[in-house]
């Protein structure tokens, strides 16, 4: 019989069926070197039943629970303030931006004036909004009709 490495552990742990088990026995019994192997297995195994099994305390399940609660908190408050952040540059840059059919600052600036003026008279209109456009806005010349 050639020598059953990939047995030995199962044999150690007692998990083989009873006839393999009994060809693993008498394999041993002739087998000196496959025969250690199994004693190692079975003093390493007595090792570690012998080492202390950690005990966490009750409060220390709440404590990691809070502190992965407080990290998702954080995330999402930094998520927020991206985001809000991101809505600014882009509310920004939309501002500033020349209409496509703009070619001169003058085209520009008539352009914002009027957009300003029509939205104004819509009820859904944010006046404060409104005011801070006008305000940065150069003053102009009323429009001929």
């Amino acid at each position: 019989m050639r020598h059953p490495e990939d047995l030995l552990s199962a044999y150690a742990d007692g998990v083989l069926p009873v006839e393999e088990a009994t060809r693993i026995a008498a394999h041993l019994a002739a087998c000196a070197s496959c025969l250690q192997v199994v004693e190692d297995l079975l003093a390493v195994r007595a090792l570690l039943r012998r080492v202390p099994q950690p005990h966490p305390r009750p409060e220390s399940l709440a404590h990691a629970l809070r502190r992965l609660e407080e990290r998702g908190t954080q995330r999402d408050r930094a998520r927020r303030l991206l985001l809000a952040f991101l809505t600014a540059c882009a509310a920004a840059l939309l501002l500033y931006l020349p209409p496509p059919f703009a070619s001169s600052r003058l085209e520009r600036t008539a352009y914002l004036r009027h957009h300003a003026r029509i939205t104004l008279t819509h009820p859904m209109v944010d006046g404060a909004l409104n005011a801070f456009l006008a305000g940065l806005l150069p003053q102009l010349p009323p429009e001929e009709p």
